[in-house]
């Protein structure tokens, strides 16, 4: 564990839990000195639950330690520090950026009521910014995140864009699902959950453990042959498409067993397109579910078709936002893949002031 990273658990008060799994807690807490010039701030902190089995644990350590090694994205929920000094009584604390608006799997099933389908104006840039004049929209209410077809586009596109680095870094995220995609201030979303991550040599990861995989969004030939790769999370992104043009749906509904889920994609099914999906949404969708995993797009090509179908305007913003992460890579020596090659010839250092109308209904 680099010494830039440790932190003492004394300048840690923990709060309320966010959320649970099978073998870790997520609570909210304050840590005091995190930043520089920040006296205190709100933090996300993960620990194992008690008698957690080995494999486990060499999870919980395989995270932190993908989490040092890949450096810093928008798109990232990104590592802050860690106490480690109780590792071997299993006592290890992670702390990450604290995301107040919870993951996308929630907010879309709750917030499904108020979704405004926008896409007819989306299939004319000209006529919608004519009609979306800047200042002239309703505001959205203090705290309330703006959700339409827009917002859904750019979602995807901020995925695509965080999986773009995370493969630049010949990392396997392993686990990519809404639930695990989380939402912040300014219609930012980041990437979480680095528990099933590793990293890949020679471009796979070959499974060994008894460690359960997410059936529903794994590739047909990781039920086959154990064998994961960037282009088995490109299915998964596939999936998390599907789910967020759904509006929150569960995928392949009625399934609970990873054979039947095999036989399912065997004998060629795939989910249906959604109600709120554009055919040109849902063609990326069923080019993630190739059977040849050599057929599926890269994440730099999917994160340049779905950017393409957003404003210039918004594409600038979030490349203007990554740029902080961009300049804290290379101060910490680390080589980063930043989101330049998605829009060409943007400057990371340009400065676009937030494009909210492009979330308005």
């Amino acid at each position: 564990m680099p010494s830039e990273y440790e932190f003492s658990l004394e300048k840690l008060t923990f709060g309320d839990q966010l959320g649970e799994g099978a073998f870790g807690v997520v609570r909210k807490a304050v840590a005091r000195d995190i930043y520089v010039h920040e006296p205190s701030t709100t933090v996300a902190v993960k620990t194992l639950k008690p008698q957690c089995s080995d494999y486990v644990v060499d999870d919980f350590i395989s995270e932190l330690k993908t989490m040092v090694s890949i450096g810093q994205h928008l798109n990232i929920v990104n590592l802050l520090g860690a106490v480690t000094t109780n590792r071997l009584k299993r006592n290890i604390i992670i702390i990450f950026e604290y995301c107040q608006h919870g993951s996308l799997d929630v907010f879309l099933t709750t917030n499904r009521s108020r979704f405004v389908d926008c896409s007819s104006m989306l299939r004319d840039l000209d006529n919608w910014r004519t009609h979306n004049p800047e200042g002239q929209r309703e505001e959205t209410p203090v705290g309330e995140i703006q959700f339409n077809t827009t917002s859904l586009i750019c979602w995807a596109a901020q995925v695509a864009t965080g999986m773009t680095y995370l493969a630049s870094k010949n990392v396997l995220h392993g686990d990519l699902a809404a639930r695990n995609v989380l939402l912040c201030d300014k219609n930012v979303v980041k990437i979480s959950d680095f528990g099933l991550s590793r990293t890949l040599y020679r471009g796979i990861y070959k499974k060994q453990s008894d460690s359960p995989v997410p059936i529903k969004w794994i590739a047909v030939e990781c039920f086959k042959e154990l064998v994961f790769s960037t282009k088995t999370d490109v299915w998964a992104f596939g999936v998390f498409l599907w789910e967020l043009f759904s509006l929150g749906a569960t995928p392949y509904p009625g399934v609970t067993n990873g054979t039947e889920m095999y036989n399912l994609l065997e004998t060629g099914h795939r989910m249906p397109k959604p109600n709120t999906c554009s055919r040109e949404m849902y063609d990326i969708m069923i080019r993630c579910w190739y059977v040849c995993a050599r057929k599926r797009p890269d994440f730099s090509e999917l994160a340049y078709i779905i950017n393409e179908m957003l404003p210039d305007e918004l594409k600038n913003y979030y490349i203007a936002l990554n740029g902080p992460y961009v300049k804290k890579n290379a101060l910490q020596g680390i080589i980063s893949s930043s989101v330049q090659p998605i829009v060409p010839n943007a400057s990371a250092d340009a400065t676009v002031p937030y494009p909210a109308e492009h979330f308005e209904s």
